[in-house]
């Protein structure tokens, strides 16, 4: 029998809600079950020191237009209720006392809070509140509010979260010691990167890396994230070219409904005998191949376009070339990087970007210190920045 499809959710998030309503029918069309598992995405941000998508400039505007454009495609109700963001421990509280007791009774309750949150635009953060819809589905009021302060309960609902906490910090590969030759760093804007990266060390002891970036917002950006980043794990255990790679990510993704999206990715594969790196860009921004020394940069630019936009990666090369590493550093990075305010207030560009980096160069000789001093330049001091940030380095030998 297939694993189940765990669905962690706040009932404070509006993208939530609009995935309540079709997680199940996705279950059915994959022969899985769907556990509902609330948790508070509060606690996580603490975590993981994001910020909710709805508190960015500009990107909240936008995406309470998107969550109301979804709301319209799938013919589901949708208000903002007052006050917002509230707070979803009860609520939480609840479905976890009673799916304990009757899983499908939990879910229900669970569907019946979001449609009272997010249909009718009601404030479910009181206790009583919660008690009401559960006793409207059939529970005991006063039981439900015992329930609510039960320190079981409690201790419950704080395990969710750690776990939730634990599996939104595994899409990314775990820090390596300084000497490993592959660093990245990825500060996200929002509860939902669409930037990735990643490192897969195989067992011949070549290193494939990458770092992609999905054209979207919100839920659906997220689930292709996730997809894109567990092929390519998939694909590398096995797979010695980056454009055979890439191809195979390609008609992985363009078999699928992307929602309209797409993936830019850059992956390469480092052979640590012979000191190379082949690699292949589909659609992402250009990689910098720069002199350990500062004395030369060059751009390797996309060759093909972005996956699963097309059934075939048009233009892209039989095989990628080995490239001598050599007393050279190969940097990989996301458009948020080159799109940030400069000093001037215009966007930085490459050039600024290789501004930064030189100046990291100048500071530290450690490799992950260096990507962190180049994400505190680029990103505000007092907030989340603007859009998802993500570096990656390949060091090569010293010359």
């Amino acid at each position: 029998m297939a694993a189940p499809i765990d669905f962690y959710f706040d009932f404070s998030s509006p993208y939530g809600y609009l995935a309540a309503q079709e997680v199940d029918a996705l279950g059915a069309r994959q022969g899985r079950e769907v556990v509902w598992r609330p948790f508070l995405l509060g606690a996580v941000f603490k975590t993981t020191k994001q910020e909710p998508l709805l508190n960015v400039p500009i990107k909240g505007d936008y995406a309470r237009r998107d969550m109301a454009r979804c709301a319209r495609l799938i013919g589901v109700p949708f208000t903002l209720p007052e006050p917002f963001p509230f707070s979803a421990v009860a609520a939480c509280r609840a479905v976890y006392w009673l799916a304990d007791r009757d899983a499908a009774q939990a879910k229900r309750l669970a569907q019946a809070l979001y449609h009272v949150a997010f249909g009718e635009g009601r404030d479910i953060a009181p206790a009583e509140t919660v008690a009401e819809i559960a006793s409207e589905q059939g529970q005991h009021r006063d039981e439900v509010l015992a329930a609510l302060g039960d320190p079981a309960v409690k201790d419950r609902l704080k395990r969710e979260v750690e776990l939730a906490a634990t599996i939104q910090r595994s899409f990314l590969p775990p820090p390596r010691p300084d000497a490993f030759p592959i660093h990245g760093i990825n500060r996200p804007a929002r509860e939902a990167s669409g930037d990735f990266f990643d490192i897969v060390e195989r067992s011949d002891g070549r290193i494939w890396f990458n770092l992609g970036d999905v054209a979207g917002k919100g839920v659906n950006a997220a689930l292709i994230m996730a997809k894109t980043a567990s092929l390519f794990r998939h694909i590398a255990k096995t797979e010695d070219e980056p454009w055979a790679l890439l191809h195979a990510l390609n008609a992985a993704l363009h078999e699928v409904d992307t929602y309209g999206m797409f993936v830019t990715m850059i992956c390469g594969v480092l052979d640590p005998n012979d000191g190379t790196v082949r690699l292949a860009n589909a659609g992402h921004e250009p990689a910098l191949l720069r002199a350990q020394d500062g004395s030369d940069n060059a751009y390797l630019e996309a060759e093909a376009p972005p996956l699963g936009v097309l059934p075939e990666l048009s233009g892209a090369p039989a095989a990628a070339q080995p490239m001598p590493m050599a007393g050279c550093r190969l940097y990989l990075y996301s458009d948020g990087l080159t799109e940030s305010p400069g000093p001037d207030g215009s966007e930085l560009g490459a050039a600024g970007l290789v501004h930064e980096i030189a100046a990291a160069e100048t500071w530290t000789n450690g490799t992950a210190e260096r990507l962190q001093r180049v994400i505190r330049s680029v990103a505000p001091a007092d907030g989340p920045p603007a859009d998802d940030l993500t570096l990656l380095v390949v060091e090569g030998a010293s010359a």
